[in-house]
């Protein structure tokens, strides 16, 4: 359990704060006077990382409560204590800290997800791990170096599938043979501006990725340009979430998650307006750039 302290808001609007003890099983403290009906803002701190929650508590008087809080007035004998419990409708609950500590029991089974994710996909899991990493469930130097490492695993099978499979491809899938050949062709263009920066636009993972395989692209320079890419990638967005959290424990923390996730949907959307622009200004060259694949093969064979 953590720190947890409460300040009352009483109807006159004073304010005070108190602490409580940790009585392994609740919490406790013998501070707060009468009446017991008020709304308050609950304090949970873990570490430098602190949740608050707008809660409002009442009087309960039956031992047992879940989640209760066992209060006693100081000085007065009482032979049985009262208890304060969350309204219904206003408790916490704590879920976000419960979903903290099962992240941090089963942190290698997170990792290891975090690491097939950013293999498969570039979507914004890194930015939600960013995130966590700040409540201390999860370290942040695992998770920008398992995202890295996933990211650039996944980039190098793309590569070596489009090397080894881009012949076959092009005979076997004339639907997709275009958009490989599309890959290939904004890569022999573009490749010193498009591979640093492809994983940002959503949709192109794949396709540039085997269309460098398919290029005429040496590896060890895709491997540098997309290494860097990679770094960028991840770097930005596991920083952006620690940031937001960062933000949120500052703030009220429902406006740093508000922010985040306005912000995560522009720039979903920014990717995806993005990416459909990219393969719209390209796309009408995948019948050249086929031609010219199927060339090139041809010479080779």
């Amino acid at each position: 359990m953590g720190a947890l302290s409460l300040e009352p808001v009483r109807s006159d609007g004073t304010r005070q704060i108190f602490t409580f003890a940790d009585r392994s099983s609740y919490a406790e403290t013998v501070e707060v006077p009468e009446p017991h009906e008020f709304a308050a803002r609950l304090r949970i701190a873990h570490g430098a990382h602190a949740n608050h929650h707008e809660v409002r508590f009442e009087e309960h008087t039956h031992a047992g409560v879940p989640q209760s809080v066992v209060l006693a007035q100081p000085g007065v004998a009482t032979s049985q204590p009262k208890y304060v419990r969350l309204q219904p409708g206003d408790n916490p609950a704590m879920t976000a800290q419960e979903l903290f500590d099962w992240i941090a029991k089963y942190d290698t089974w997170v990792y290891g997800l975090l690491l097939a994710y950013a293999a498969a996909k570039t979507g914004p899991l890194p930015m939600v791990a960013g995130y966590i990493s700040f409540s201390g469930a999860i370290e942040l130097s695992v998770v920008l170096a398992t995202v890295f490492v996933g990211t650039v695993i996944g980039s190098q099978l793309r590569f070596l599938a489009g090397r080894r499979f881009a012949p076959w491809i092009y005979d076997t899938f004339p639907r997709i043979a275009p958009w490989l050949a599309l890959g290939a062709s904004g890569v022999e263009r573009y490749g010193r501006f498009l591979l640093p920066l492809y994983r940002f636009s959503k949709g192109t993972y794949t396709l540039i990725g085997v269309g460098s395989g398919a290029s005429p692209l040496l590896w060890h320079r895709f491997a540098l340009l997309d290494t860097l890419g990679a770094f960028l990638w991840t770097t930005v967005w596991v920083s952006v979430g620690f940031a937001i959290a960062a933000a949120g424990a500052q703030v009220d923390p429902r406006w740093a998650a508000y922010f985040g996730l306005m912000l995560l949907a522009s720039g979903i959307l920014l990717s995806a307006v993005f990416g459909r622009h990219l393969k719209s200004v390209l796309l009408p060259h995948a019948t050249e750039a086929l031609a010219t694949a199927r060339a090139r093969r041809h010479r080779m064979a």
